[in-house]
């Protein structure tokens, strides 16, 4: 995909014994699932993509943007933009997938159900 804009872009990342030199991106307009072998892992890259830690070796970004080196509203505004499904739980039990995955955009929009349920379609 020449040309389109990766959104979290991550080259020869590592991190203390369990993750060494990977490299991925995940570009605009796709579609992507990460699954790691690990959970400890799959925990480092929610802190990661959120900005609370940097990778012990290697470049990550997201939107353009080194998440650890944003702060006060900048960071607020990024993260806003970021949505992560846990594999175990995380979700509100008495919704609808749908209702869960739009929730916080509930909160923070004032688009109302139609608008919602149609933004999941395009997911």
């Amino acid at each position: 995909m020449d040309n389109v804009p990766e959104i979290i872009k991550a080259e020869k990342i590592a991190w203390s014994d369990l993750l060494h030199d990977v490299s991925f991106a995940v570009t605009k307009g796709s579609m992507t699932v990460i699954i790691t072998a690990k959970e400890e892992v799959d925990a480092w890259l929610a802190r990661l993509i959120l900005g609370f830690i940097d990778p012990d070796r290697g470049e990550f970004s997201v939107f353009g943007n080194t998440p650890s080196s944003l702060t006060g509203n900048k960071l607020y505004e990024f993260r806003k933009r970021i949505g992560l499904v846990y594999a175990n739980g995380g979700l509100i039990s008495n919704l609808k997938i749908w209702e869960n995955v739009t929730l916080p955009l509930s909160y923070m929009t004032r688009l109302n159900d139609a608008r919602l349920k149609r933004l999941v379609v395009l997911l």
